[in-house]
Parts: C-alpha cells; structure tokens; sequence
C-alpha cells in the first residue's frame, strides 16, 4: 500500500467540517428556542403575579368597606334607640328629677341622671360613627376627593387606563390603608356607643319600675 493511500487512526475518527457546522447551528437554534420560551414562561410569571396581587388588594378593600358599613348600621340602630329612650323618659318627666340642686338628690335621682346620661353619651357617640371622614394620607386615584380633583373625567380616566396591573394593586392597597383608619376609628366610638346604650337603658328602665 502506498503512502498516498495510507490513514492515520485519528484522520479516521474526524468528522467532517460541514456537519460539525450543521450541528453546531441545530444547538445555537434550541438554546434560543429554550431562552426564548423562559422569557415568556417568565413574563406570565409576572403577569399572573401582578393579576394575584390585584385581585388580593380588591378583596381586602371590599372586606374594610364592609366592615364599614356594619359598623354605620350598628350606630343608625343605636342613635334611633337611643333617641326613642330619651324621648320616652323625658316624656315621662324623668329628667325632671335631676334638674335641681345636686344637694337636693335622692339615690334615685342619682340613678335617673345617670341613666340619662349614658343615653346621651350614646346618642353622640353613634353620631361619631355615622359622621363622614374626609381625610386621606396621599393623593390617589380611588377616594371621592381624588377623583375629584381632577382636572376632568377624561384626564381621570387616561390615568387610569395608563396603569399596570401592579400599580392598580398599588392604589387599591395605599386606600385600604386609609379606610382601615377609618375604620378603626369607626369602631372604637361604635364600642363606646353599645355600651353606654346598653348600661343607659338598664339603669333608666330600672328607675322607671321603681
């Protein structure tokens, strides 16, 4: 055999260059087709955590609007309450036993004061509860006063329109955190109320069987 003829072992075991390039090309086109499909796997990620957290914001604003609500009823019930008692009791003349000299007081008389006034302290504190709050921590796009700042509903409503879901969540969320302020506030007169309604009437019903 001639040297012309003749193979080395490694010339045997090289691939050819064309289909070294060929299948170079065919992993350069599946890592871009998998890059490809992670950064919309990725942005639906996104998308659907941005939609999560709006959907999560709208539910914790409905649930403190609703406790707002429960909390405007209770004290309409019990200013309505508390406005029938003093009526009758002043229709009654109860009043009338307290209305002199502190000196000239019974036990009883004590007790008719002291019933009345806690009707009244009622009375007032569901006035508290019911009464509108009109202050807010930041400019927005959700409270009545922001909207109304505007310019004009269209100016309103592109600003609307040119927010992403996250930024929705965002405003939704900066509401809340007044309202459950608001809220509170609500409850705390609405407890104080309840109470002076109920001990109110005990007192005042005891004195009138007397």
């Amino acid at each position: 055999m001639s040297e012309s003829q003749t193979t080395t072992p490694s010339e045997e075991n090289e691939l050819p260059e064309d289909l070294i390039n060929i299948a170079r090309e065919a992993f350069s086109s599946i890592a871009t087709e998998n890059n490809a499909a992670g950064s919309v796997s990725g942005s639906e990620v996104a998308r659907k955590d941005a939609s999560n957290h709006l959907d999560f914001a709208k539910h914790i604003n409905s649930y403190i609007t609703d406790y707002i609500k429960v909390a405007d009823q209770k004290a309409a019930f019990i200013f309505a309450a508390a406005s029938a008692l003093i009526s009758y009791l002043i229709a009654q003349k109860e009043n009338e036993k307290w209305l002199k000299s502190v000196a000239d007081w019974s036990f009883f008389d004590g007790l008719s004061f002291l019933g009345m006034a806690g009707l009244f302290i009622a009375l007032i504190s569901a006035c508290v509860v019911i009464l509108p709050r009109l202050a807010k921590s930041h400019p927005g796009l959700i409270a009545f006063m922001s909207v109304a700042e505007n310019e004009s509903a269209s100016c309103y409503s592109l600003q609307v329109r040119a927010l992403e879901n996250h930024e929705l969540a965002e405003s939704i969320s900066k509401h809340s955190f007044d309202i459950s302020k608001v809220c509170t506030k609500k409850y705390k007169a609405l407890f104080v109320s309840m109470w002076a309604l109920g001990i109110g009437a005990v007192i005042s019903i005891f004195t009138l069987l007397l």
